[in-house]
């Protein structure tokens, strides 16, 4: 498992389905999102063992979770971490060796203490923080998204799409409407429900230029 547990940079939880991987293996196979195949991120484990991971790509959370529950064969997977409860329910996970990631006791124990049980560590956060809001310049002035007001402004009603991903809809509801807790949710939570169309993934790029739309949130928190 030594080869595994040097995927700290690049992946998430370690598959208990997977084909082995050892220091004799020619490949370490990693399930992740297009793009994640960083150079820079990779040097330390392209040092040690000559080459980069072997990767295949999923657009989306439920994509992954269906490849990986389907039989396909990998050594790691890079879910959203509300994926990763049922990615272990499934018995699809197994626990990290925490001891071979030198950089696991730089990790905030608030990112690891949700997947971590008597068995041990789930998943590892990889990355965070990044969703943002994008939007039309030529239509839609800066200080109109300088926060997530945006999302209620009856300007952009009809205008405004959203990840078809329920955790970024939800998340970006509670911080527009100053929600904090699931107590006080109700149909009128979601901001601008009736402005609202939902888009997959990587197409903010098309939906700002062709569609009509004018604001789109992307990313993941």
């Amino acid at each position: 498992m030594s080869r595994k547990s040097l995927a700290l940079l690049s992946a998430a939880s370690v598959l208990s389905l997977a084909v082995a991987a050892n220091a004799a293996d020619p490949e370490l196979t990693v399930l992740d999102w297009a793009g994640w195949e960083i150079d820079g991120m990779l040097q330390p484990y392209v040092d040690k063992h000559g080459q980069k991971p072997s990767y295949v790509f999923f657009a989306d959370d439920d994509e992954a979770f269906q490849k990986v529950s389907s039989g396909f064969k990998a050594d790691v997977v890079h879910p959203c971490a509300a994926s990763v409860p049922r990615y272990k329910e499934a018995g699809l996970v197994e626990p990290w060796d925490i001891s071979k990631i030198p950089e696991f006791a730089n990790i905030p124990e608030r990112m690891t203490a949700p997947f971590t049980n008597e068995e041990g560590v789930f998943y590892i956060p990889t990355d965070y923080a990044y969703t943002a809001i994008a939007y039309n310049s030529e239509t839609v002035p800066a200080e109109d998204v300088a926060s997530l007001s945006v999302f209620t402004n009856e300007k952009y009603a009809g205008r405004i799409s959203m990840p078809d991903n329920t955790d970024d809809v939800w998340s970006l509801a509670f911080m527009a409407t100053g929600v904090t807790s699931w107590g006080q949710c109700d149909r009128r939570t979601v901001p601008g429900r009736r402005r609202l169309a939902a888009h997959g993934a990587s197409q903010c790029p098309r939906l700002l230029g062709r569609s009509g739309r004018t604001v789109a949130a992307d990313g993941d928190g």
